[in-house]
């Protein structure tokens, strides 16, 4: 049995009740909790994760126009990527963001020759492409260090690393890695 003394008052006073310091003291927790949360929003977004929208058809069969893809960025600080991922870049003097696929690191040397891409002269399998043979040939070119070389799956329809305005794309200039498509949600799927 609680005796009167130890009950607590939880009801809290309106807001119109209050004292001027009691206000003043309810308003700044407001202001520091809204910060707090729009610090948090802001680092998740900077640091962890985004939303894209795709633009286009460049990575026809793999993504199309208008979904939404959740790009993760942790990858980007362990510059932990693979061959094949899908990466949300930023091309030389745009601040727009662009769905591309990798299919260069630094060091590595790209050509397509006879349709098809090949990778430091080994000819490579690319069953996500949306046509089996590429239009036109493409010089060979040695990935600088500190860039990749990225292309779209619909390799006869993209702009990509092989137009001289792109080219290799500096790793600073790559936002994240494309997860799995959110939008539409009958579209709801994971990439690779």
């Amino acid at each position: 049995m609680l005796k009167k003394s130890d009950k607590k008052n939880t009801v809290e006073k309106p807001f119109s009740e209050m004292t001027a310091k009691e206000k003043g003291k309810e308003i700044l927790s407001w202001i520091i909790w809204l910060s707090a949360a729009i610090i948090i929003a802001v680092m998740l977004r900077t640091f962890v994760f985004e939303f894209a929208v795709v633009s286009g058809d460049s990575m026809n069969n793999t993504l199309y126009d208008k979904e939404y893809v959740f790009v993760e960025k942790i990858s980007k600080l362990r510059d932990d990527y693979e061959y094949g991922d899908i990466l949300i870049v930023h091309y030389p003097g745009s601040s727009a963001a662009y769905v591309k696929r990798l299919v260069g690191k630094e060091g590595d040397t790209i050509e397509v020759k006879d349709g098809y891409l090949y990778r430091n002269g080994a000819k490579t399998e690319e069953p996500y492409t949306k046509d089996e043979y590429i239009n036109f040939d493409f010089e060979k070119i040695t990935v600088p260090s500190g860039h990749v070389f990225v292309m779209g799956d619909n390799r006869n329809n993209s702009m990509d690393s092989r137009n001289p305005s792109v080219g290799p794309i500096a790793e600073e200039e790559i936002v994240g890695h494309a997860s799995f498509v959110m939008l539409p949600i009958s579209g709801l799927r994971g990439l690779k």
